[in-house]
């Protein structure tokens, strides 16, 4: 294995780039596989609309407030950005959610899944009223794909420092430096 590497390194060291014209996993790949000799990897920003047809989807935390969970496709190598947008004026706070353990996104906002396998990983979006039918948000992201070279390349690395976490060994950490 070789010495820790930071991901921004490995990123700046490598072609990889945003495509504003994608905006899916499927989309994302044929790009990708059609520009392999070219590109080390690319960026797209995927969203999806939810809205309120029955409220009974709904959830209570312990102080009263309802909540939603949602589980994000598997859809890229890495996963960051990930934005709450009201459309209807509906306030709420995002947390997440591995394996039951919870994580705040000031804290923990990037996911590198070609270096730590999530198992249930969840976003749950707190609501600061009651919705109501025909409440309507956003969850946006930014996903990343590597070419088969690149993901292999950042696999040799035994450690990979990101700026919220350390990724050793198939496994994360929050990085609390």
């Amino acid at each position: 294995m070789k010495d820790p590497i930071e991901l921004y390194n490995f990123i700046k060291n490598n072609k990889i780039i945003h495509n504003h014209n994608i905006h899916s996993y499927k989309e994302g790949l044929a790009f990708l596989v059609q520009n392999q000799r070219t590109v080390d990897g690319i960026t797209y920003y995927f969203t999806n609309q939810y809205s309120f047809m029955n409220i009974d989807v709904l959830k209570l935390n312990d102080i009263g407030q309802y909540y939603y969970e949602i589980t994000p496709e598997s859809i890229g190598d890495m996963i960051d950005e990930i934005k709450y947008e009201s459309i209807t004026n509906l306030d709420a706070k995002l947390i997440y959610y591995i394996d039951e353990i919870e994580y705040q996104p000031e804290c923990f906002n990037e996911f590198l899944f070609v270096s730590a396998q999530y198992n249930n990983f969840k976003i749950r979006i707190t609501f600061m009223r009651k919705p109501q039918l025909d409440d309507t948000f956003k969850i946006n992201s930014r996903y990343w794909l590597f070419v088969r070279k690149a993901k292999l390349l950042l696999e040799t690395y035994d450690t990979i420092i990101t700026k919220y976490n350390i990724y050793n060994g198939g496994m994360c950490k929050i990085n609390y430096m």
